[in-house]
């Protein structure tokens, strides 16, 4: 296997140092007998204080969102705006323009039923009179 091809996997093996924790191993470390290179994977990593790498990945530690400006895109904007009274302002905008098409259609749809029952009725009623019907 080419190490393109461990790279490129979803779960790539494991690192080649897990061959170390034999019961030999464990043993000698808690005997205190390992030499250092050895003895240092025993012990667990140092915490990552800035980024960490993970599946070929760097990551940093905190997240955050990068502005529009770190990642290198026009901001269309301003700063001073509040969003969230934006956001509030559309919402109910959508709402009101939405419930405006419901009640349309409401509205069409009820003309269009007495119009279908109308015209329904009056032919009824011609075909009733034509067989000579009261």
């Amino acid at each position: 296997m080419t190490d393109t091809q461990d790279i490129s996997g979803a779960f790539p093996p494991p690192p080649s140092h897990y061959t170390l924790f034999t019961s030999a191993n464990v043993a000698a470390h808690k005997a205190g007998e390992l030499d250092e290179t050895t003895a240092a994977y025993f012990h667990p990593p140092q915490i990552p204080k800035e980024s960490y790498t993970l599946f070929g990945q760097t990551w940093p530690v905190v997240d955050r969102i990068a502005s529009l400006q770190e990642s290198g895109i026009e901001q269309l904007f301003d700063d001073r705006v509040d969003v969230a009274e934006n956001a509030k302002s559309l919402a109910r905008s959508l709402l009101l323009k939405f419930l405006d098409i419901v009640q349309t259609m409401a509205r069409s749809s009820s003309k269009s039923a007495c119009s279908f029952s109308t015209s329904t009725t009056s032919s009824t009623t011609t075909d009733q009179h034509r067989r000579g019907k009261s």
